[in-house]
């Protein structure tokens, strides 16, 4: 019993260890102790107290000691960026300002509950050395965030303001996870893998392939394969060089393969795409000009009673892609997959294939669509214009084809959310379209435990309850689709 005991004990303790809490609403420093260091702060009618100082990853300091409120932390700004509003916030007043928590172990948790600055105007968080799980870092909103994420390796953790927050609480919890991962993970445990950071960095995986020019370097039979792997999913990424020359019968020369950064800076998707035709069978015809042949090949585009030879067709009869672009994902467990997406033609169709039937099946979408715009009023009070965060509902109603966008030749940067069967492979892509690929998130869960809203007692669902969608962003619990409450999702019809 006392060996039991003793263990216990143990553990409480490393856990306090690693627990780490800043709560911006109940201020420790008194107005007369900030008056007495002229140096640094100063008081307005003793309820807010603005640091004066330049910092560059340093405390803020009260005369020669770190704040008390913010002890621990690391700021980087100018003169008048940082502020205390007594028992309200903390206030990080402007553009690209900086928040370190040092020294922190990875899979440890942390929570930044914050709002913008101006309620009329969408602001968040990017964030370095953090997986996004929830809310809204490397996002934006103009409701109260909930913003929470995991280390995701040992050393410091960056938040950057994208315009002035103001931030009410920062934890940090768990003591890190040095252990090997398990396959499969925990159910309700979300994976996510970034391709392009929001500072415009590449991950790994395809820096390593992109060489000069953008050319890949790791090309084996005209396609280069970029491998990714969690511990609950694995993704082939698959770009291919496009047909160049060709004969009556063969591809004589091919074009380089390819991958490209690209960024869309005014709703923060930045994301990476690839050469390639998503083509099922190579068949080739002559070039007929004026009703005479020219002895000059093309691969064959035109059609038979269900559709181009060359290209997919959603009942599988020509089966699936033998070049790329595309995305094959193969869970090691059930889950739900959001994928991040962009597509350069908003008309074309976009699949989600599952190998064993070669059949498309049906995923929800929310996101931005070129020309789908909203209002909404500028800090100076003047109205402004900018795209509109779609939900499923808004998006299928532009159109009837369920592979489709959008109506109209519209560039979208969307999510794409399907539910996946461990041990298959699916394949996303287009047929005739391209396809950039910003990252996905993968939670572990057969159908992720949705049900019926109006199925559900309304005792058992606070009422005073935030509710969330897939992408984590805070929205009406009225709102059409899928929301989560407390954790748990429920669908509205």
């Amino acid at each position: 019993m006392k060996k039991i005991f003793t263990l216990i004990t143990m553990a409480i303790l490393a856990m306090s260890a690693n627990a780490q809490s800043w709560d911006f609403t109940k201020t420790q420093v008194t107005a007369e102790q900030i008056a007495a260091d002229a140096t640094n702060w100063e008081v307005t009618n003793d309820t807010r107290y603005t640091y004066l100082t330049a910092t560059n990853k340093e405390a803020l300091k009260l005369g020669t000691d770190e704040l008390p409120d913010t002890k621990g932390l690391l700021f980087t700004g100018g003169e008048k960026k940082f502020r205390l509003d007594v028992n309200q916030r903390l206030g990080l007043n402007g553009k690209n300002l900086s928040l370190t928590i040092p020294g922190l172990k990875a899979g440890q948790t942390v929570t930044v509950k914050a709002k913008s600055a101006n309620n009329s105007e969408a602001r968040g968080f990017t964030v370095e050395n953090i997986t996004p799980v929830s809310g809204f870092f490397n996002s934006t909103s103009t409701d109260e965030q909930e913003n929470v994420g995991t280390v995701t390796a040992d050393g410091d953790v960056t938040i950057t303001t994208t315009a002035g927050m103001n931030v009410f609480s920062i934890t940090v919890e768990g003591g890190g996870n040095n252990d090997d991962p398990t396959p499969g993970g925990e159910t309700g445990e979300t994976e996510k893998y970034v391709a392009v950071t929001a500072d415009g960095q590449l991950a790994p995986e395809f820096a390593a392939v992109i060489g000069e020019g953008n050319v890949a370097t790791n090309v084996v039979d005209h396609n280069s394969i970029v491998k990714v792997e969690t511990k609950s999913i694995t993704l082939e990424a698959v770009a291919s060089a496009v047909p160049k020359d060709v004969t009556s019968d063969a591809i004589s020369t091919w074009n380089d393969v390819k991958w490209e950064l690209k960024k869309q800076d005014d709703i923060a998707f930045n994301y990476v795409v690839g050469t390639g035709v998503c083509y099922t069978s190579w068949a080739y015809e002559e070039i007929v000009r004026d009703g005479s042949p020219t002895g000059e090949y093309r691969l064959l585009i035109g059609t038979d009673d269900n559709g181009w030879p060359n290209f997919y067709v959603t009942d599988g009869s020509h089966g699936l892609p033998i070049s790329g672009l595309y995305y094959k994902f193969t869970p090691k467990t059930n889950g739900k997959l959001k994928m991040g997406v962009w597509m350069n033609k908003g008309n074309r169709r976009l699949f989600v294939v599952p190998s064993d039937t070669k059949q498309a099946i049906d995923y929800e979408v929310e996101g931005y669509i070129n020309g789908q715009n909203e209002t909404y009023t500028k800090e100076d009070g003047t109205e402004g214009s900018r795209k509109k965060y779609l939900t499923n509902d808004e998006i299928r109603a532009l159109g009837t084809d369920p592979y489709v966008m959008g109506a109209g030749n519209n560039t979208s940067w969307v999510y794409v959310i399907v539910d996946l069967e461990a041990g298959k492979d699916y394949y996303v892509f287009s047929q005739n379209a391209q396809v950039g690929f910003q990252g996905f998130e993968f939670t572990v869960g057969a159908n992720t435990g949705i049900v019926e809203m109006e199925a559900e007692p309304v005792k058992a669902v606070d009422l005073n309850a935030p509710a969330y969608n897939l992408a984590g962003q805070r929205v009406s619990r009225n709102t059409k689709g899928i929301v989560i409450i407390n954790g748990k999702k429920y669908i509205n019809r």
